[in-house]
Formats: C-alpha cells, sequence, structure tokens
C-alpha cells in the first residue's frame, strides 16, 4: 500500500424433522450468480475470477456515474487523447515487489480496454491511496496511448444512504441479540446452554438474534475423544443439538405471535465446518425449518 497525504509530502508504503411450518433459509442477496451446490470452498477456476473482475469493474463506474451526474468513465485506458479522459480500472503493479510512484499500472477492463494496461502518472495528484488490486477511477490526459496522466482518483463510490419506508420497523427502535458459542459445556454435547439461551430469547423477544459458533466445538473432550465415544457423526450431533432445537424454537415462537431473525455464523472451531478461511455457511439452502416470512440465514465467516 502506498499513499501521498499532500502534494509535498511523497510516498507511504506497507496490506429427522416433522412440523407444521413452512421451510425456507434466506440467504444474503449478493451480487452476481450463485455458487453450484458442487463448489468447493476456496477454489476459484480462472474464468471465474476474471469474470468477477470485470463486474466488479462495470460494478465501480455505474456507481461512480451515479454518485457524479455527467461524468462518462467507460474510456479505454490505452486510447491516445490531448483532452481529458475519464476511465475506471483496476491498480497493479508492472513488476514483482511493492508499489510505488513508479511501479503503477492501470488495467482497464476486457469491455472499454481489452484488459490491456497503461502506466500511471500521480505527479498531479496531490493526495491519493492506492495499493494493488484497488479498483480506481482515474481523470486525466493520455497523449501518447501509453501513460496516463493522473489529475484526479476517486478511490471511492459509496452508494447512498439507505431508506426504509416511514412505517417500517427500521423506524422503531430494534433489539439484537448476539451470542456467541460454544454452546454445550466442555464435558457433553447434550445443548444445556443453548436451551437456556432459547428460553431467553422466547422471553425477551429481540427483533434479530446472531449465534456466532462454535456449535459442534472441535475443543469440547466429547467431539475431541477424550471423554465417552460419540456415536454419532458431527453432522448428526448438529443436526440433533443445534438445527432442531432452533426449529422448535422457531415453531414456539410462531405460537407466540413471534418473529425472530435468525442469522448463523460459523467458526473456526466448528468440527462440521470447512476446514478454510473465509469459512462458508455452515447450511444449505432449506436445512432449517421456519415459519414464512421469518428469514434464517445461514451467513458465512467472516459474514
Amino acid at each position: 500500500v502506498f499513499a501521498r497525504a499532500a502534494a509535498d509530502s511523497g510516498a507511504r508504503k506497507g496490506g429427522e424433522r416433522a412440523s407444521a411450518v413452512s421451510v425456507r433459509v434466506v440467504a444474503p442477496e449478493r451480487a452476481g450468480s450463485v455458487l453450484r451446490r458442487d463448489a468447493r470452498c476456496m477454489r476459484d477456476r480462472v474464468a471465474d475470477k476474471a469474470e468477477m473482475l470485470e463486474r466488479r469493474l462495470v460494478s465501480f463506474a455505474d456507481a461512480c456515474e451515479a454518485l457524479y451526474p455527467g461524468l462518462n468513465c467507460r474510456g479505454a485506458v490505452y486510447a491516445a487523447s490531448q483532452d481529458d479522459v475519464t476511465v475506471v480500472g483496476r491498480v497493479v503493479c508492472d513488476s514483482e515487489g511493492r508499489l510505488n510512484e513508479q511501479s503503477v499500472q492501470l488495467e482497464g477492463s476486457i469491455a472499454t480496454s481489452n484488459g490491456m494496461r497503461v502506466r500511471l502518472e500521480l505527479r498531479d495528484v496531490p493526495r491519493f491511496s492506492l495499493f494493488p488490486g484497488q479498483i480506481v477511477c482515474v481523470q486525466g490526459q493520455n497523449p501518447s496511448g501509453h501513460c496516463l496522466v493522473a489529475k484526479r482518483v476517486i478511490a471511492a463510490a459509496p452508494p447512498p444512504a439507505a431508506r426504509s419506508p416511514a412505517g417500517s420497523a427500521a423506524h422503531g427502535a430494534l433489539t439484537v441479540a448476539i451470542a456467541s458459542g460454544p454452546f454445550s459445556c466442555v464435558g457433553d454435547v447434550a445443548y444445556e446452554p443453548l436451551d437456556a439461551l432459547l428460553a431467553s430469547l422466547l422471553e425477551t423477544k429481540p427483533d434479530a438474534a446472531v449465534l456466532l459458533g462454535p456449535f459442534v466445538d472441535a475443543e469440547n473432550a466429547v467431539v475431541r475423544g477424550d471423554a465417552a465415544p460419540l456415536e454419532q457423526s458431527f453432522e448428526e450431533v448438529f443436526a440433533f443439538g443445534v438445527r432442531d432445537r432452533l426449529e422448535q424454537f422457531l415453531a414456539r415462537a410462531e405460537a407466540e405471535g413471534y418473529k425472530p431473525a435468525v442469522v448463523l455464523v460459523p467458526s473456526t472451531r466448528d468440527a462440521t465446518a470447512a476446514a478454510a478461511f473465509p469459512q462458508p455457511p455452515l447450511l444449505p439452502d432449506g436445512a432449517v425449518e421456519a415459519p414464512r416470512g421469518v428469514p434464517v440465514v445461514a451467513a458465512a465467516n467472516p459474514a
């Protein structure tokens, strides 16, 4: 990472279930296509990476044009022009090593620039902060077609502030309960602490409950094998110990007219979670039975 705070400051470098309720798991919305069920965590094809990068570039260009009316940032990074141009690209380094003012290049999108790169000259930019892989919008001149002399670098295009209808719950007080596992005692998998937590939620009735793993703690004596032999698989322990309890909790809550949102986030100590970080969600779509209109979100870690 390198940055400039002012024109004379130089550069800085540095990095089994029977239930009457309906079933649905609502996953967090994400831009782009949804992963197939046979997709393996942390394994990406080159084509997938290129497609994701292209979507990021197009999305950032759309955001900049929405934030600055009249701005057209669909130019090609390699196009020679004596006039000011505005382009969107990815910051890359021209060689192995740390990024500095002499090694900065801008890589354009496939749609506008065929993925070509040009050198990025930053001497006329009073303030900037760049890192490899960053998506930026650059305004400047490219007389030769080989070097883009930047006058302005737009490194962020925050979306407009979210607005909720006046009658929605967002305009009132919201309460969120957050609990972190493990949800069983160190020498058993009876999940008595989870029972106590769910009973407390039925009593206090928060608008949402965020449960952070581990749910099947790899450090638990029973799970680790230090205590009595575990006759169930880790997945069965999770199903009977956690999932079934959540379904019973949601069914009782529905009977009381209470519809909380529930979010499940895995932990690196979860015996049923993928041995990778970031971690994918613990549960597939439709794994938890929930009343209609009650979101049960199986989130990734970090969420």
